[in-house]
């Protein structure tokens, strides 16, 4: 549900579609999944490998990013400015970190920039 919502956040903004990637780990008879999706330059990922599905796993993270880049491009914040000028924490949502070639905006924060 939120894959598509994020996908059609992006296309009328003329960004690249959302890029997934996935991850499974443990026995073949109980596999787990962890998942990110990178979208107009900012990363999305789950801090644990803990989805029963790889469409799962997408999922959640495409929630996050929905979530935060609606946020904030309703706000009319350009992307470079997310951090610094957004008038809400940004780096609040308690699953995810938010990758765009920074440094971490604070050590207590779920969701940062990291190089």
């Amino acid at each position: 549900m939120y894959k598509s919502w994020l996908q059609e956040l992006c296309q009328p903004r003329r960004w690249a579609p959302p890029k997934y990637a996935h991850r499974r780990v443990g026995p073949n008879h109980a596999p787990l999944f962890g998942a990110t999706v990178s979208v107009n330059g900012a990363e999305f990922r789950m801090p644990d490998d803990s989805a029963r599905s790889a469409k799962e796993a997408h999922n959640i993270p495409a929630k996050a990013a929905f979530e935060h880049l609606s946020s904030l491009s309703a706000a009319g914040a350009s992307p470079a400015l997310w951090i610094s000028s957004s008038s809400s924490n940004p780096n609040t949502h308690p699953l995810f970190r938010l990758d765009h070639g920074r440094a971490p905006v604070s050590s207590s924060s779920s969701l940062h920039f990291v190089p």
